[in-house]
């Protein structure tokens, strides 16, 4: 799969699309990118295209007599097994000349594709805990995120760490982001009537312990389950134990094996404090 296009206004798409199928070419989705080029800002009508693309960008340029791009697998500079590499597109001129234009970061460390500053109509994304996230972010989404518990928000902090706030954040994201980072987090445990407490800056929410425990399997907390162990009456201890028990038989059925690993970790652990009082 690849793109090719050439400039707006320069030829409508049915006539693109005609001179592609006469040599054998089968179009799909529409795009509609501005590149940086050396000649200014230029728009581009494009057409994703099943075959090899190499090449065509001269083809149409000479034969519509306008700027056109090319954009596959051999316009991606670097190596794909290094887990960060560029994917770029080629413009070629009437005349013959053309340039390479980078377009689009990919960063497997942080499941990142990330638009350069060279593009404008390409969309980024950031993959957190399986979830898909269109950038620029928005504040519904640091809310998503926020449920994945202290990971996502840790991942979106390295991101803008080497990418930068404002290629990563909408301004209302930016502001609620900012807001989080001076409300500080308290969790109180009534052991009495079986609930954790949550405050963060004026919002209070409660969830069962059963309920805390099983998220924090799922985000993965293991130094905050420990935690919630010691602290714990010796009467709940027990209680602790079953908890992570049942939550290790539902992810068994689901087939969550990483989570059973972790569940049975910690059980290790906590079967390490008990002999050692």
């Amino acid at each position: 799969m690849g793109y090719i296009g050439v400039k707006k206004d320069c030829a409508n798409d049915n006539e693109v699309i005609s001179y592609l199928r006469e040599n054998g070419l089968r179009c799909g989705s529409r795009i509609k990118l501005e590149l940086r080029t050396r000649m200014g800002w230029i728009e581009f009508i494009g057409f994703e295209v099943l075959g090899f693309v190499e090449g065509l960008a001269s083809v149409l340029a000479n034969r519509f007599q306008c700027p056109a791009f090319e954009w596959g697998e051999h316009t991606i500079l670097g190596e794909v097994s290094a887990k960060i590499w560029n994917e770029a597109v080629k413009v070629v001129y009437p005349d013959g000349s053309s340039e390479i234009i980078e377009v689009l970061i990919h960063d497997g460390f942080l499941d990142l594709d990330l638009p350069t500053e060279k593009v404008r109509g390409l969309t980024g994304r950031i993959i957190i805990h399986g979830l898909e996230f269109k950038i620029p972010l928005e504040p519904d989404d640091i809310e998503r995120i926020l449920l994945i518990g202290r990971r996502g928000i840790e991942k979106i902090e390295k991101a803008i760490n080497v990418y930068g706030y404002s290629r990563l954040l909408s301004p209302g994201a930016l502001s609620k982001l900012l807001s989080l980072s001076l409300e500080e987090e308290r969790k109180e445990i009534d052991w009495e009537l079986g609930y954790v407490i949550i405050m963060r800056g004026k919002k209070i929410t409660t969830k069962s312990i059963k309920e805390y425990i099983s998220l924090l399997i799922n985000t993965e907390k293991e130094e905050e389950i420990l935690d919630i162990y010691d602290q714990a009456p010796q009467e709940y201890k027990e209680q602790i134990v079953n908890m992570i028990n049942e939550a290790i038989k539902v992810y068994s059925e689901i087939g969550e094996k990483k989570k059973v690993e972790f569940a049975e970790k910690i059980l290790e652990k906590i079967a390490e404090k008990r002999e050692e009082h």
